[in-house]
């Protein structure tokens, strides 16, 4: 018997497909040209795609990019999972539950963040970013703290090719690049980044540049936090990547790779 099937659900995994094979983020008016669909149809589906959480959507630049939940779905059927090494993962317990705000450890892939563990806090408030690729380095906290941690040579081709991506992909946002450069002196002499949440409008993210590897960890905040409560969580986050906490940031290279490129893996559905 012949089945018909529905065009919103074949849509919806041609998005996905179309994700596999670009593996970057792209705009409603870039999907809709490769699926060769009404436009109103592509966007019905990507905003219920978002919605339920297997795409992230960056309204300002106007971008989607899928999350990991799809492969987590998924992931019973491998035989083994992989283990995140411990002593990165006590580092994010330990300030998610200092702090009582969701933590998260990213590093870089390309031009992107990369979240290799996260942890909710107490709070709802706050909840856990999907592991996996996520926003620009240039447009986000945690890429401004790795950012700070580049020469400036590496960090200028990071930024031109932002730019040159966000143009080609005909995203609403435009990269200031000098403004970019000089967000990223200003975490260079104070030490961390501050900015708001771009896929979730009512957080803002403070993230730190770890010393020895080219990760940043994060901390979620409601963007209504006051002055007094933000230091309060500075001082906690500043407390655990001090000596000799930040002694367990002393990770083999190769326990680095490993965590990151298993992490890419989990990005291929």
């Amino acid at each position: 018997m012949k089945v018909s099937v529905s065009k919103s659900v074949a849509r919806a995994f041609a998005i996905m497909e179309q994700f596999q094979q670009t593996r970057k983020p792209a705009t409603a008016t870039s999907i809709r040209r490769r699926l060769n669909c009404p436009h109103s149809s592509a966007v019905a589906v990507l905003y219920n795609l978002a919605e339920l959480g297997y795409l992230s959507h960056d309204r300002e630049a106007g971008l989607f990019f899928p999350t990991a939940k799809l492969w987590g779905m998924a992931e019973w059927l491998r035989p083994a999972a992989r283990q995140t090494p411990t002593k990165l993962g006590t580092l994010v317990d330990a300030i998610a539950r200092d702090t009582g705000w969701t933590t998260a450890l990213y590093s870089r892939v390309s031009l992107f963040t990369n979240a290799l563990i996260t942890r909710a806090g107490d709070s709802a408030a706050t909840p856990a970013p999907p592991p996996g690729v996520g926003a620009a380095l240039a447009l986000s906290a945690p890429g401004l703290a790795i950012l700070s941690r580049m020469d400036d040579e590496a960090m200028h081709a990071v930024l031109r090719g932002t730019a040159s991506w966000l143009s080609e992909a005909g995203a609403s946002t435009r990269l200031d690049i000098a403004r970019t450069i000089a967000d990223v002196a200003a975490v260079r002499r104070r030490g961390f980044a501050l900015a708001p949440d771009r896929t979730r409008r009512t957080l803002q993210v403070l993230a730190y540049p770890l010393e020895r590897e080219p990760l940043a960890l994060a901390v979620s905040l409601p963007s209504s936090l006051a002055p007094s409560q933000l230091a309060a969580v500075r001082e906690a986050v500043e407390c655990r990547l001090a000596p000799p906490e930040a002694e367990i940031l002393m990770q083999p290279a190769a326990m680095l790779a490993s965590l990151q490129k298993g992490s890419r893996k989990e990005l291929l559905f």
